[in-house]
């Protein structure tokens, strides 16, 4: 089963408005022969840059399943949500569980022993350097010392 994520940004709406707004693209997907396995309310928030004109957003996002779905479904049911005036923009991907650990699609070769013990020792001398702080009077001084002995 191909899982997808759809996340949607809604124009500031109230509650109700974004309620509605939802159930339209459920009620899409479901037409398309596809399914919603879950359903998230982001909430409001403000955008990093105003979108026509609209500079809060209300954010959902959805995990779909559309393996039912044929080629042409698929480009129908997307282009009906560029259409959709109450959308501003969403964006799809593939869908990877978070519970997947890295290390068991990794190549052995890639974890070997040597390449974690110097990214640990490369962590822990990051952690070790120690900013040396110098007193304004000092750096005064220092800075009196180099402008004498370079007269020019």
């Amino acid at each position: 089963m191909q899982k997808y994520n759809l996340f949607v940004l809604l124009p500031n709406t109230t509650d109700e408005q974004a309620a509605a707004t939802s159930q339209a693209v459920v009620e899409l997907i479901q037409n398309n022969s596809g399914s919603v396995i879950s359903e998230e309310k982001l909430g409001k928030r403000k955008l990093s840059y105003p979108i026509k004109k609209v500079r809060h957003g209300f954010y959902l996002n959805y995990i779909l399943d559309l393996t039912n779905l044929t080629r042409e479904q698929t480009e129908k049911m997307w282009q009906e949500l560029r259409h959709n005036v109450n959308i501003l923009r969403f964006e799809t991907s593939l869908y990877y569980d978070k519970k997947v650990s890295l290390k068991k699609e990794m190549p052995a070769s890639v974890l070997s022993d040597e390449i974690v013990e110097k990214s640990f020792l490369a962590e822990t001398a990051k952690k070790s350097k120690k900013e040396v702080k110098i007193s304004l009077d000092d750096l005064d001084k220092k800075l009196d010392d180099i402008l004498e002995s370079e007269s020019v």
